[in-house]
């Protein structure tokens, strides 16, 4: 059986090509995936603990072979985090994505996001500085896909 999936390639080019699974969009129409968001989003990658900014443009749609309908790979859980920057005199608000599986606890997710090595800059122009996870606000589920 043939199974669909959504992946973008993940920019980190020193740690091996590897790609971050995304949700399947509510609307599934197999071949026409267009982005639910204009522009882009900074996406945690779950694998090498990098963070990006990614354009819809990225996500690439495939599909998986799977021998048995009961093997499906789950889908990956969406999280959307709000937070302040945290470079000393900023507070910008920024939102960041990140994916986890669904056997991950959240609170372990929460905690490898917040070790990310960040490649974005805040809107004020400087490279985002995350801080403590304690700070963020953290919704999860469907409404939260990246894109």
């Amino acid at each position: 059986m043939r199974c669909p999936s959504y992946l973008v390639r993940c920019k980190n080019a020193a740690g091996g090509e590897h790609r971050i699974r995304l949700p399947l969009p509510k609307d599934l129409t197999l071949g026409t995936y267009k982005p639910a968001r204009e522009g882009s989003v900074d996406l945690a990658c779950p694998v090498c603990r990098q963070l990006h900014r990614y354009a819809g443009t990225e996500v690439q749609h495939s599909f998986e072979e799977v021998a048995d309908v009961r093997h499906l790979p789950p889908d990956p859980v969406p999280m959307r985090i709000e937070l302040a920057c945290a470079h000393p005199g900023c507070g910008q608000r920024a939102v960041i994505y990140a994916v986890r599986s669904p056997e991950e606890e959240r609170s372990a997710a929460l905690a490898r996001v917040s070790q990310s090595e960040v490649f974005v800059d805040c809107a004020a122009g400087h490279p985002l500085v995350l801080p403590e996870a304690a700070r963020w606000k953290v919704t999860e589920g469907p409404n939260c896909n990246p894109f």
